[in-house]
């Protein structure tokens, strides 16, 4: 379709010459005796544009045509200026056996490098952050080696909701050691792989927290695999020492049982996993099997890039999926 211009005598493009905006303002339209209809431009009182009878549309075929121009230049503008969401991330510390609350711990995003919080005198803390967009954090106290959480992906929340919530268990120096002598008991013997990282993961039961004494779901299988799966592998590859499992049991004066004598998870839930490999551009993924019950999955990453930016001299790069951040029932 074209305009005829009396004015110019030239056809003229309605697209590419007049502007969505003069065309809502088209003044008319006033009938002529050939059946075509006049259209004066706002604004140019002797500027008229002629649509003449052999090429005539309705008025709703034209509303219909600038609507679909202020679309287009609505699509356009939003593909320059793309619409950037946030939404509230919330968490929670507390020292690993106190089942308190830990201030003071600084919160570090790990995909920017950036601190975003620090833990207030409630243990809590909160930031914002994009929607969509992957995140890994790191927690770093003076008095507690520092630990990382699991990757997730930031979901539209105001904070009221579990959606975007970490947490955070802090483990002391000496628990840490411990964990590593008596994971291969009775040998107690550290074999601790450089560049590698440690993850202990809290496969927990329904509705339990960092609050629970006993937060795990008792008899789950916990399998690592790369993410996305490659080969339809449920264990990494290596020797016997590479991706080793340490279910834990419990123990009334430490709560946690950190030697290996259980073949699945008990009531603790905790399970020690050693040696997975430093990859920048791999993810893995941690689920739980058992019969009849459905567990969430988790992710996480292990990357020496970070720990040796943020936490040079741990050389543990403990990964901690505390609940709910770990395999969860459902």
């Amino acid at each position: 379709m074209a305009f005829f211009s009396r004015s110019t005598d030239i056809f003229v493009n309605p697209i590419l010459h007049i502007a969505p905006e003069r065309l809502l303002f088209l003044a008319g339209p006033v009938d002529y005796p050939d059946g075509g209809i006049l259209f004066q431009l706002s604004g140019h009182s002797k500027k008229m544009i002629w649509l003449s009878a052999s090429i005539r549309v309705s008025m709703k075929k034209l509303f219909a045509l600038y609507l679909m121009s202020a679309l287009f230049s609505s699509v356009c503008l939003a593909t320059q200026l793309p619409l950037i969401l946030n939404a509230k991330v919330t968490g929670f510390a507390q020292a690993h056996g106190d089942y308190g609350k830990l201030s003071g711990v600084e919160v570090i995003v790990l995909e920017t490098g950036k601190k975003m919080a620090t833990t207030d005198e409630n243990g809590e803390f909160s930031f914002e952050y994009q929607v969509g967009k992957p995140l890994t954090l790191m927690f770093k106290h003076a008095d507690y080696p520092p630990s990382q959480s699991a990757t997730i992906v930031v979901q539209p929340s105001d904070g009221s909701d579990s959606k975007n919530y970490f947490t955070y268990q802090a483990i002391s120096h000496s628990k840490t050691e411990l964990i590593t002598w008596t994971r291969l008991f009775p040998e107690l013997k550290p074999t601790i792989k450089k560049d590698h990282c440690q993850m202990i993961v809290t496969v927990a039961a329904k509705g339990k927290t960092l609050f629970d004494e006993e937060q795990g779901e008792e008899g789950a299988e916990l399998l690592i695999n790369y993410w996305p799966v490659k080969n339809n592998t449920s264990r990494l590859p290596g020797g016997p020492d590479t991706f080793h499992l340490c279910y834990y049991g419990t123990l009334y004066f430490f709560h946690t049982n950190p030697t290996c004598i259980n073949s699945k998870t008990t009531k603790d839930g905790g399970v020690f996993v050693a040696n997975i490999p430093s990859d920048s551009t791999q993810k893995y993924i941690a689920y739980a099997r058992k019969p009849t019950v459905s567990f969430s999955n988790a992710y996480f990453q292990c990357r020496k890039d970070w720990w040796e930016k943020h936490a040079p001299d741990h050389h543990y790069k403990l990964i901690n999926l505390s609940p709910p951040n770990g395999p969860t029932v459902q």
